[in-house]
């Protein structure tokens, strides 16, 4: 399975423009999160600044479910699901083989 860059998957999330999707991602803690979600959410936003801006590596959604911001980390995320097609990123043994 061909792995595909985090700009390529950050331009996906991007292209969502607001529209609900689904994500499978590994947490820092190890563990694998589903998560529906999506960008452009400003509800409940205080005019701060964001923490996570000087991170590439992770990309803030708001968790449908939670009703709270969230961050992916998208170079553990292994599928998302947008505009009615399932995309595969990764394997999880791929992953999971260069965390050790």
């Amino acid at each position: 399975m061909t792995t595909i860059n985090r700009e390529n998957i950050l331009a996906s999330i991007e292209s969502t423009k607001g529209r609900f999707f689904s994500v499978h991602f590994i947490k820092a803690d190890g563990s694998l999160r589903k998560m529906q979600c999506r960008t452009g959410v400003t509800k409940g936003l205080r005019g701060g600044k964001s923490t996570t801006n000087h991170k590439p590596h992770l990309r803030t959604v708001f968790d449908i479910e939670a009703g709270q911001y969230r961050c992916i980390n998208v170079d553990t995320m292994l599928q998302m699901r947008a505009f009615g097609q399932t995309f595969n990123l990764r394997n999880l043994t791929e992953l999971l083989s260069k965390r050790t």
